[in-house]
């Protein structure tokens, strides 16, 4: 029980900035000096300079953490355009129809993956090679724009990932026992989260599907897996560079 207390917790402390956007939607519906997308612009813009400030996050996962938010925007604006879903409120920091904002919840992930490195003592073991790993994941980026046009080739390319990470052991500390988890299990479970958090959030008003426009109604089920997806992509990007980090810093042996 105290190991899934402690477990409880650090996902808690690692998940602070995705807490901290749900907290401003719902913040948000109570301001009325800025357009709601607006003052989530400048309140999660406050909540990342907070933690690079207070030390939760160095410069530059800081970096890194605004390079998965312009990345996420690109993916909203093709998106968007394509209708998968809509952002109808008024702002004035929008773009073709996308508040500038909206990148914050790829950068929300990101950030997850980062505090869940240093909270948990993350360590990885079986894991496929580097290079493999970035094209499958590269694959499965750009079939979020290729499926409007060439078919969504999501599930192939899913069951590929599995099959590679597969032998991959994710070795954590709650409390005081290291414990592992099979990697597909760690993608899935934070998948599911994510699309609990979609669910929040589209409650909340955060953006619109189409079968909302009318009411909120729950986000369908299949989106777990375009989550799971998600996470795989910035998981692979930010382990890769850590880890190529890492070994950049390991001393020449004499």
């Amino acid at each position: 029980m105290r190991e899934f207390w402690a477990f409880f917790v650090k996902q808690a402390r690692a998940s602070v900035f995705a807490l901290f956007i749900f907290a401003m939607l719902l913040v948000s519906h109570w301001q009325h000096f800025l357009p709601r997308y607006d003052f989530m612009l400048v309140t999660c813009l406050g909540m990342q300079a907070f933690m690079w400030f207070r030390g939760l996050e160095t410069k530059k996962e800081l970096v890194a953490i605004c390079a998965f938010h312009l990345v996420g925007l690109v993916l909203e604006l093709y998106k968007v355009r394509h209708g998968s879903w809509a952002y109808p409120e008024h702002a004035y920091a929008k773009f073709a129809g996308v508040p500038f904002y909206s990148g914050f919840m790829y950068a929300g992930v990101a950030s997850y993956i980062f505090q869940a490195y240093r909270v948990f003592d993350l360590e990885f073991t079986r894991m496929p090679k580097k290079w493999l790993a970035i094209v499958g994941v590269a694959l499965i980026y750009f079939n979020f724009f290729t499926a409007h046009w060439i078919g969504d080739n999501r599930i192939w390319l899913s069951l590929a990932l599995v099959a590679m990470f597969a032998p991959g052991q994710s070795n954590f500390t709650c409390n005081s026992k290291r414990l592992k988890m099979p990697m597909p299990i760690a993608f899935a479970l934070i998948g599911f989260f994510v699309w609990v958090g979609e669910n929040i959030c589209t409650y909340l008003g955060a953006w619109v599907y189409p079968h909302q426009i009318n009411g909120w109604q729950p986000v369908d089920s299949s989106k777990i897996l375009s989550w799971s997806i998600m996470v795989m992509v910035a998981f692979v990007i930010i382990w890769t560079w850590k880890e190529r980090g890492e070994e950049s810093q390991k001393p020449l042996a004499s």
